[in-house]
This record gives C-alpha cells, sequence and structure tokens, in this order.
C-alpha cells in the first residue's frame, strides 16, 4: 500500500489531559488546532509542523487493536486497497470513520498500533 504521509502521533494521557496540554503546548510552543467532538474521546489536538500530535484523553480497552492507544497514524492513497491488503495478509484491523475520513487500526508485531486514514 501507499503511503502519502505521517497524519498525526497519538499520545494517551487518560486522566491527565490538562498537565500533558501544558507540557506539550508550553515546552515545544506547539498551537493547539481544532479538534472535532469524538463521542467518549476528550482530548486535544497540537500542531507539529505539517503533522498533527493527538492527545487522548480515554480509558484504554486493553484490547488490540485499540484506537485510543498511543498510536501513529499514516494517510494512505487508497484505504480501499490498504484493506485489501490487510485481509490478504491475514492482518485483524477495526475500521471506524469520522467526519469524512476513514479510519483502520492495526497492530504490529510488537502490540504497537497503526492507524491508517484515507479522506472518502
Amino acid at each position: 500500500m501507499k503511503i502519502v504521509r505521517v497524519q498525526h502521533v497519538s499520545v494517551n494521557c487518560h486522566g491527565r489531559l490538562d498537565a500533558t496540554r501544558r507540557f506539550y503546548s508550553e515546552l515545544f510552543e506547539l498551537p493547539e488546532l481544532p479538534r472535532p467532538e469524538i463521542p467518549g474521546v476528550d482530548g486535544s489536538w497540537l500542531g507539529l509542523g505539517d503533522v498533527q500530535l493527538h492527545l487522548v484523553d480515554a480509558a484504554q480497552s486493553g484490547n488490540l487493536p485499540d484506537p485510543v492507544a498511543p498510536h501513529w497514524c499514516l494517510w494512505v492513497a487508497d484505504i480501499d486497497t490498504a484493506r485489501t491488503e490487510l485481509e490478504s495478509a491475514g492482518i485483524d484491523y477495526i475500521e471506524g470513520a469520522q467526519g469524512d475520513v476513514v479510519q483502520i487500526w492495526i497492530s504490529d508485531p510488537n502490540g504497537q498500533v497503526v492507524e491508517l486514514q484515507q479522506a472518502r
């Protein structure tokens, strides 16, 4: 599958959102970005050059892949091709959508979560 760019890096800061936001925004001078309403998931998005830093304040499920676990997100050229390649490789995934963005979460062999995204 063709990767276009890194879209965001996500840090889970459950119960420590304000302190974590201050840490990143003040220490690294990262600007706060608009964030859509995500039911059941509080958080803050910060600008990090051409990439976003997503701070997520939600309890993790303990299952993998877990969309609120710490992860990095890759923007793909074709989400349908990505889905087909994952299925062909026997890689389990969770799929979702947020507005006009389609999301797929997978786990690498080390249990690290990777999100794939593409606009509809």
